[in-house]
């Protein structure tokens, strides 16, 4: 169900591919809700993704599975465009935003 991360998730940047499609079922997205961006010169919007509010902000969140165990994830982004994670942007399992 999450996405799958290549190699171990530790303090060095994983890229993360991010779903296109909002296919998570209710009781894992909890609060997280999708948006759907316009694809960009045929290609998939890397802002299309899900997403959890933080105040006035959004956060980029993503489902993956690594290290053999399924988590929600913080995103950071590069100035290319390309999404990423590590180990400390792991969301706790107990919190009041996203579900398991």
């Amino acid at each position: 169900m999450g996405i799958q991360l290549i190699g171990e998730l530790d303090e060095t940047y994983k890229c993360v591919q991010r779903r296109q499609a909002d296919n998570l079922p209710n009781h894992i997205k909890g609060q997280a809700y999708f948006e759907s961006h316009p694809k960009l010169r045929g290609r998939a919007n890397p802002d299309t993704g899900y997403y959890i509010s933080a105040g006035t902000d959004k956060l980029a969140v993503e489902f993956i599975t690594a290290n053999r165990e399924d988590n929600w994830t913080q995103l950071g982004r590069e100035t290319d465009g390309t999404w990423y994670t590590t180990k400390e942007a792991l969301v706790p399992k107990e919190n009041r935003l996203v579900g398991w």
